[in-house]
């Protein structure tokens, strides 16, 4: 079977890849309200949670360990992105931060952005 090249060329292009982000960044907000409850429940402080990588790749299935206020402190800004080291993707996006065990990565400019969900 081949793919029409059309569709390839979409399935590849950075406006998808950045939907992509997207959909990892929504199930990401919502295990953040849930573990923002689960603290509250508990009166736990500082507890790191296994958040997605919202990186492009949908086959990535890496987890990112951060507070639900460091994940809180990332998603404020609209365009920024929380990925495993090294899954960034220059072409869509630039790192603005880096530890060892994950990157934050803005959107460059005229791509899909947390307010465009």
């Amino acid at each position: 079977m081949t793919i029409d090249p059309s569709i390839d060329a979409l399935l590849h292009s950075a406006k998808k890849r950045a939907l992509n982000e997207a959909a990892f960044q929504n199930t990401n907000d919502i295990l953040s309200d849930k573990a923002q409850e689960l603290l509250d429940e508990t009166g736990a402080k500082n507890i790191a949670f296994a958040f997605t990588c919202e990186c492009s790749d949908l086959r990535c299935v890496e987890d990112v360990h951060l507070t639900v206020e460091a994940f809180e402190r990332i998603s404020e800004h609209k365009a920024r992105f929380c990925v495993v080291a090294s899954h960034n993707q220059p072409d869509i996006e630039k790192v603005v931060e880096k530890n060892d065990t994950h990157w934050i990565v803005e959107k460059l400019p005229g791509l899909l952005r947390r307010s465009d969900e």
